[in-house]
């Protein structure tokens, strides 16, 4: 068989994929069909386009591998964005070892290890979330703030654009969030915080932050003007993804604007 990596290597070619195509059909997986044409990062990233395109996430979770494991930075975000769509399409956690395994290749974070109960990303929040894969997805919605420094997150809510309807009714905004991937068992996950709520009324009067996982609803946290612990305990049925959230409720008849936490 002819071997096309030199060509490849050497070629003006701006479009590989009738290339793509002719040297998937040939190679009994898609590392293979890389390695054929050389493994140029050109080629990686057009391979991965491709399989993303044709939606064989399996499939391009081979190439995401290899290119995560390379660690260049200007493939980090074209890895981000196939670990966004893995997780998103894989409602049963069929292909969540080998997202895990992506994910772990990029060298980012202390790696992921659900079977050993490894489970939260950046828990210690020394990098800046990167809303992408594994990592801490901070809301975009422009009535919250946002400050991240070395070890610590603030959120302030601003304005809730309460009309006269919803002043009636219970509402609440997610501020963070990380997708988990656990196995099945119990978990309990611990956390620092500062909080205030409007003119420091305590968490029973229905304005309050709370942690959510795996449609657990984690203890209304208390206004505290000092470092406090909070835990949130809950349990996994199956393999699969688990979505950790940060959220906060205003309650019937308040703005709750003014509030502010913490988390370290």
């Amino acid at each position: 068989s002819r071997d096309w990596s030199s060509d490849v290597c050497s070629s003006d070619l701006t479009d590989f994929v009738p290339l793509l195509r002719l040297a998937d059909l040939h190679a009994a997986s898609p590392s293979m069909a890389l390695a054929r044409l050389g493994g140029a990062a050109r080629l990686e990233r057009a391979y991965l386009d491709y399989l993303i395109g044709a939606k064989r996430l399996a499939d391009a979770s081979m190439i995401a591998r290899t290119m995560a494991g390379h660690r260049r930075p200007e493939d980090d975000d074209r890895v981000d964005d196939f670990l966004n769509r893995a997780i998103e399409a894989d409602t049963n956690g069929q292909n969540m070892v080998a997202s895990v395994d992506v994910w772990n290749r990029t060298g980012r974070f202390a790696p992921l290890s659900p079977s050993h109960g490894a489970v939260l990303t950046n828990a210690l929040l020394t990098s800046e979330p990167r809303n992408a894969g594994f990592d801490w997805r901070i809301s975009s919605d422009t009535s919250i703030t946002s400050h991240w420094q070395p070890g610590e997150l603030r959120f302030a809510m601003n304005n809730f654009e309460v009309n006269q309807r919803e002043l009636t009714a219970t509402r609440e905004r997610e501020l963070l969030a990380q997708v988990l991937p656990v196995e099945r068992g119990r978990y309990r996950l611990y956390f620092e915080y500062l909080a205030s709520p409007p003119d420091a009324r305590p968490a029973s009067s229905g304005n309050a932050f709370h942690w959510t996982a795996a449609g657990v609803e984690g203890a209304a946290l208390e206004p505290s003007a000092h470092w406090r612990e909070s835990t949130i305990t809950f349990q996994a049925a199956r393999r699969g993804y688990c979505r950790l959230a940060l959220r906060y409720r205003r309650a019937p008849g308040s703005a709750g604007d003014g509030a502010e936490i913490r988390l370290r």
